[in-house]
């Protein structure tokens, strides 16, 4: 389940990449460019949203093998104490990040 939210972070993340320059404002002259502020903003949000949160399920992964390798926690333990943590951390501060930056 970790490797299904990194999944999906890192594919929100490299369709933002692929994407590249087509979402940014036209008048800005910058190559390739035909969006709008909107699809800029959109850009950007999910830029921030999948990086971030890619990042921080890279940590959520590390922590579940500490746990299993280091402190032996079995697969029930782990289901009902640390997973539930494991998806909510990446996936709220992804957020903040991402809506802190509607303003800029």
């Amino acid at each position: 389940r970790l490797v299904l939210g990194l999944s999906i972070s890192d594919m929100m993340a490299s369709v933002v990449n692929v994407l590249s320059t087509w979402p940014i404002p036209e008048e800005s002259g910058v190559y390739l460019a035909s969006g709008t502020t909107q699809t800029c903003t959109a850009q950007g949000f999910f830029n921030e949203l999948g990086n971030i949160s890619t990042t921080l399920y890279q940590v959520s992964l590390c922590a579940y093998y500490v746990l299993v390798i280091c402190n032996n926690w079995g697969e029930a333990r782990i289901r009902s104490k640390a997973e539930p943590l494991m998806h909510i951390f990446p996936e709220t501060i992804s957020l903040l990040f991402a809506i802190l930056g509607f303003p800029f």
